[in-house]
């Protein structure tokens, strides 16, 4: 589903029952230059092996000009730590994935878990300073509740890990080593052709 705004006036586009399907379904949001454009939606079914993919310029940063939104009356189940914005401890709809660019893909650098809050769906952030972040850079030491994005080699150590999500990001080649990986949400996000 593809929504483009209007250049002059605000654009809303209001939608039942959202089914994701087996499969990915990619939805992309491009507001005009001085407008906003959103989807609104009912509520979230998420089907056995259906993911969702939402791309919008400036997905999630509110009703400004500029920017895209997507909103549901009845918001999507949150799987996580419970951490505001900010918190490397976030929850995250596990099964949705977004980039804060209406050309950005499922395979760009930065695309991220999606949250929801009230602007609706956002990206998880990837850049800025560290109070901004909204990963951890390493599995160790973790309690089933941080989102991990990894960028490097990362060895368990002889030591099992428990996280929220996992999210590969180019550069990072291998995760290795004795010990148990637990994904708590399921949420694995691959950008790279790296092993696990």
């Amino acid at each position: 589903m593809t929504i483009i705004g209007n250049s002059t006036v605000d654009s809303s586009q209001t939608i039942g029952v959202a089914t994701f399907s087996r499969g990915t379904t990619t939805i992309t949001l491009t507001p005009g230059t001085s407008t906003t454009a959103t989807l609104a939606a009912d509520s979230a079914v998420r089907e056995t092996g259906g993911t969702l993919f939402v791309r919008g310029t400036n997905l999630g940063n509110g009703p400004v000009a500029g920017s895209a939104r997507m909103t549901f009356n009845t918001a999507p189940t949150l799987v996580g730590g419970g951490g505001g914005p900010g918190s490397k401890m976030i929850s995250i709809i596990p099964w949705a994935v977004g980039n804060l660019s209406s050309t950005g893909t499922l395979g760009s650098s930065d695309t991220s878990f999606l949250t929801y809050d009230s602007n609706g769906v956002r990206p998880l952030v990837v850049t800025g300073s560290n109070t901004v972040i909204e990963y951890d850079s390493a599995l160790s030491g973790l309690q089933g509740t941080h989102n991990v994005r990894l960028t490097g080699t990362a060895d368990l150590g002889g030591q099992p890990a428990a996280i929220n999500s996992l999210v590969l990001a180019p550069g990072a080649t291998t995760v290795s080593g004795l010990g148990t990986l637990t994904i708590a949400s399921g949420g694995l996000l691959n950008l790279t052709t790296s092993t696990i």
